[in-house]
């Protein structure tokens, strides 16, 4: 099941036999650009400080390459990290996968689903991307799905809406 226009994750380190649907091509594209804010404003703190300091922190400016290293690094693996979320409908629960270095795998039960938001920030509406917020029974997890189109997210929140529903009449 993969139509909001993202790729198929065929598998995750934590589960390799479920096939997820993918996120949004373009949520790559929104990670760099908050990479490169980060960048921007960390840079510009750092500079900020050392000319301030003047002599009495010289070692500051040994920070701006260090800033710029570690951003950089950030914005070259977007794609990557873009492409490690993933969601599973699954006939009971929705399992939600995300993460390269640390992956996670969530398993949301659709009857402990009590609200599903659809947010979107500016950079993710620059892109016709949202963002699908779970407020579960569980005060510990509340995954979300980054990066979908706005049409897959309405679609995929309205039919989960449904079947929380359908589960918590049964209860």
């Amino acid at each position: 099941m993969n139509e909001g226009g993202g790729e198929a994750t065929t598998s995750t380190p934590l589960s390799p036999t479920i096939t997820f649907s993918g996120v949004g091509r373009a949520y790559a594209k929104v990670l760099r650009l908050q990479g490169l804010l980060v960048l921007a404003c960390s840079l510009a703190a750092v500079i900020a400080l050392a000319l301030y300091s003047g002599a009495e922190w010289p070692w500051l400016w040994s920070l701006v390459p260090l800033c710029l290293l570690v951003e950089m690094a950030g914005v070259f693996i977007a794609s990557r990290r873009a492409l490690a979320i993933g969601y599973y409908e699954g006939d009971d629960d929705l399992v939600v996968c995300r993460g390269v270095l640390w992956p996670s795998l969530v398993v949301v039960p659709y009857g402990r689903m009590q609200q599903l938001v659809v947010a979107s920030g500016p950079f993710l509406r620059r892109y016709g991307l949202a963002k699908l917020v779970f407020v579960t029974a569980s005060v510990n997890v509340n995954p979300s799905i980054p990066g979908l189109p706005v049409g897959e997210a309405e679609r995929l929140r309205a039919r989960l809406m449904e079947v929380s529903q359908a589960r918590m009449e049964g209860l």
